[in-house]
């Protein structure tokens, strides 16, 4: 007899592959950066030598050489860890070829300013953990020995109707910051967590001064 024939193996199952449709991702085109930096009045070029540093204040970049920092002081400049803190260089005579008057914290105070700047320090003497920063600190053991430049919340707001530059109001309202920390130098300092409140606050508002410059 004729040998009897195998079976066929079974089917395999074979799982139908499952596509996921992915969306369609759009291709980014940067703006160009068309602000103009430093006393140059240059935009901003990513592949240029010389190196930018940036106001504490107002968050202007400066060209290091177009600021004459050289040498030593300009190794600390790069240095991250060692950068000092810088504010905008002050004119004594307004230079038209370089507009130097009008950028950064040399720009003129206007009245809108003068009333932001009231707003700005009336809404920190009601705030609680500011209430620190509202009178002199001359009077706690040390500290004139410690700080050089003494400022405090009431003082700047009575200088309000003074100021001729916006450098002058935010450098001193900076004081006030940068004089805590130096003298509480400790982070996990109460005082120092409230002088980096303050300097938090600025920085949030610092762009409604900007777009009136």
């Amino acid at each position: 007899a004729a040998a009897a024939a195998a079976a066929p193996p079974p089917p395999q199952r074979v799982e139908a592959a499952v596509v996921v449709p992915q969306p369609a991702v759009a291709s980014v085109v940067e703006e160009p950066d068309l602000e103009l930096y430093c006393i140059c009045r240059q935009r901003w070029d990513p592949d240029a030598a010389d190196a930018m540093i940036s106001c504490d204040v107002c968050d202007q970049w400066y060209h290091l050489g177009c600021l004459g920092i050289t040498g030593d002081e300009r190794a600390r400049a790069v240095d991250a860890l060692q950068c000092p803190s810088f504010t905008c260089p002050v004119p004594t005579v307004s230079d038209p070829r370089t507009g130097l008057s009008n950028t950064g914290c040399n720009v003129k105070v206007t009245s809108q300013m003068r009333r932001e700047m009231e707003k700005l320090v009336s809404s920190l003497l009601k705030l609680k953990d500011m209430q620190v920063f509202v009178d002199d600190p001359s009077s706690f053991p040390g500290y004139l020995s410690m700080i050089k430049n003494p400022m405090w919340l009431r003082r700047v707001q009575e200088r309000i109707p003074r100021y001729q530059r916006l450098g002058e109001f935010v450098t001193d309202l900076a004081f006030i910051w940068t004089n805590c920390k130096t003298f509480n130098n400790v982070a996990t300092d109460e005082y120092y967590k409230r002088a980096e409140r303050l300097q938090e606050i600025w920085v949030k508002k610092r762009g409604v001064f900007r777009a009136l410059m």
